[in-house]
């Protein structure tokens, strides 16, 4: 058993309820914490944020956007992570074409429509298994 508690980080367009179904799967022993992610002009902002609220060392997970969070801490205080997990998320910054087509969605959100990644995007796994399964 972990002796750190684990730290959950969600994506964009979700909450920390995303983890619910992780939640009830682990073990009762195991202090889970699954902050909100405060809307924050960056990663940087974001991560020095959450280090206010969270134990002072923990394992770190971050889901998709979660993860960039999550690579943002590491380089603000490593030394307060026990090990780092990226789920559904990477190291690398976006590529252009990548970063082209969030720039539509983005500009297609601000024009009040809905983007069409958003229409046809699946809902996130619910237990670990599912998770390991699914990216």
């Amino acid at each position: 058993m972990p002796s750190h508690p684990l730290v959950l980080l969600h994506g964009l367009n979700t909450t920390a309820a995303v983890f619910d179904g992780v939640r009830s799967a682990l073990p009762s022993t195991l202090a889970v914490h699954t902050p909100e992610l405060p809307a924050l002009a960056d990663v940087d902002a974001i991560a020095s944020a959450l280090f206010k609220t969270l134990p002072a060392r923990f394992h770190l997970v971050g889901f998709s956007f979660g993860g960039y969070v999550a690579l943002a801490m590491r380089a603000l205080a490593p030394e307060r992570l026990s090990g780092l997990g990226l789920v559904c998320s990477g190291p690398q910054a976006d590529t252009a074409a990548q970063a082209a087509a969030r720039r539509q969605a983005i500009d297609t959100a601000a024009n009040g429509a809905t983007p069409s990644w958003s229409r046809r995007r699946p809902r996130p796994p619910s237990t670990p298994t599912a998770w390991a399964m699914r990216c």
